[in-house]
């Protein structure tokens, strides 16, 4: 069956029912495990494990979450059926989904000019000067949060840009699910939202952005090459896989280069020495900037293990979220759960750095659920994303679509930190687009948005 809005509508499109693949329930179960385990296998391996004091302790803790994961998952995935109605897409649903991007787009570019302008770009030139010299664009922007909280100056465009930050979540997933099916006109103005997006972050140092966007993507990628979107079987994507390495690769090559300048700007580059044959290769320089990148998914296990031996102090429901924490001393008065968090008593207690180095995303859960409670939290997880992947893969469920590559946001980070919830745009994303599902109409809830 090949899926085309050509002459159906609504009240006829064609269906049949298919048979699911083992590979195609479990593939991002496997993916996501290998991941998980496969960052604490190399922390392992070239982690700074002499340091690590409870190395025990810290084994047996992250095996058990990967163990609640995955057990979440197939608990999950075996109530599921294993056959599935594949409908043909229509002409209703590409248009909505059109209009979707195009409005998203729209919040994009308005997103990526609005903070341009808020930090401090003047024109073509200055973005490409701050491009070209990530490390000095990344210094520049702590000047401009100095400013900000000197002043207390608030920007009305930043803020409500920010209330509706849902809509950054749908762009890039909705255009890969719905490509063959849009204009050239609303790629085009996707890829302009999507560019000026990628600007921003680009002009203050930083690839956040651009790696929720590449996350986004890869799910996305996921959805479309093993689900029914186009068909009842598993599709070859060669281009669109050699599209989503390629991002990789210059996404990892700009990060190296950006830490390298960084180093030098703040004054560390001494602090990491760079792999003798890599060095070879690629230059001392650039080789101890891609030793930066090569400790992000590893560095946050060494910070765990500390937190570990951290007693347990309750944060009141506000210490594994940031952005809720800010909310909450902005609007209701000073809560004090920062000094409280296990990431900042861990940092009282032995001198890990919380805001400089990572320590996971489990001493953050557990300041608010414990760690064995965060532990139990990883396999709700792996439950929501058995639920997510299946909506989303085999039910087209657009809403299913964009919670399944919030959650692989979420497990993209688990070596690092909360991510969903460490920031403002992120935790209303995912809030926003939670009580959209769970108030949908009911039996229609993966398909609405």
């Amino acid at each position: 069956m090949r899926s085309t809005p050509t002459g159906s509508d609504d009240t006829r499109a064609n269906v049949d029912r298919v048979s699911l693949s083992t590979r195609q329930l479990y593939i991002p179960l496997y993916i996501a495990s290998t991941y998980l385990f496969g960052t604490f296998a190399l922390f392992l391996l070239i982690g700074p494990t002499d340091l690590v004091p409870n190395m025990s302790k810290l084994m047996t803790y992250v095996l058990s979450t990967i163990a609640l994961f995955a057990i979440g998952y197939v608990i999950r995935m075996r109530s599921l059926p294993r056959s599935v109605l594949v409908r043909d897409t229509t002409v209703r649903e590409v248009r909505s989904a059109k209009m979707l991007i195009t409005l998203c787009a729209g919040y994009l570019a308005a997103y990526g000019i609005s903070y341009l302008i808020t930090y401090g770009a003047t024109g073509p030139d200055a973005i490409l000067t701050a491009m070209v010299s990530p490390g000095s664009a990344y210094a520049a922007k702590f000047h401009i949060y100095a400013l900000q909280a000197a002043t207390g100056e608030r920007n009305l465009v930043n803020q409500i840009l920010t209330i509706f930050a849902v809509l950054y979540a749908p762009l890039m997933p909705m255009s890969i699910v719905y490509w063959r099916h849009l204009m050239v006109s609303t790629k085009s103005f996707a890829a302009m939202g999507l560019g000026l997006y990628a600007l921003f972050f680009l002009f203050i140092g930083t690839l956040k952005g651009l790696g929720d966007v590449l996350i986004f993507g890869s799910a996305a990628m996921l959805v479309l090459t093993f689900g029914t979107w186009y068909g009842p079987r598993p599709k070859r994507n060669t281009k669109g896989r050699v599209v989503i390495v390629i991002a990789f690769v210059a996404v990892t090559g700009y990060m190296a280069t950006s830490q390298t300048q960084r180093m030098t700007e703040f004054g560390i580059a001494g602090r990491t020495q760079s792999n003798p044959f890599v060095a070879s290769i690629i230059g001392d320089s650039l080789g101890r900037g891609l030793q930066s990148v090569m400790g992000y998914p590893t560095q946050g296990y060494l910070g765990l293990a500390y937190n570990l031996d951290t007693q347990f102090v309750w944060t009141r429901g506000l210490g594994s979220s940031r952005a809720v924490a800010s909310y909450w001393d902005q609007y209701i008065g000073q809560s004090g759960t920062s000094d409280l968090t296990y990431p900042a008593r861990t940092e009282a207690r032995t001198g890990w750095p919380a805001g400089m180095y990572w320590a996971t995303i489990y001493p953050w859960l557990a300041s608010d659920l414990t760690f064995p409670g965060a532990a139990i939290l990883m396999g709700v997880v792996g439950w929501l994303f058995a639920k997510f992947w299946y909506e989303a893969a085999f039910g087209r469920g657009r809403l299913a679509l964009l919670l399944f590559c919030q959650i692989a946001l979420f497990l993209a980070f688990v070596p690092a930190n909360n991510q969903i919830g460490i920031g403002r745009q992120s935790m209303i994303t995912l809030m926003s687009l939670v009580t959209i599902y769970l108030f949908a109409q009911p039996g229609r809830a993966a398909k609405q948005l």
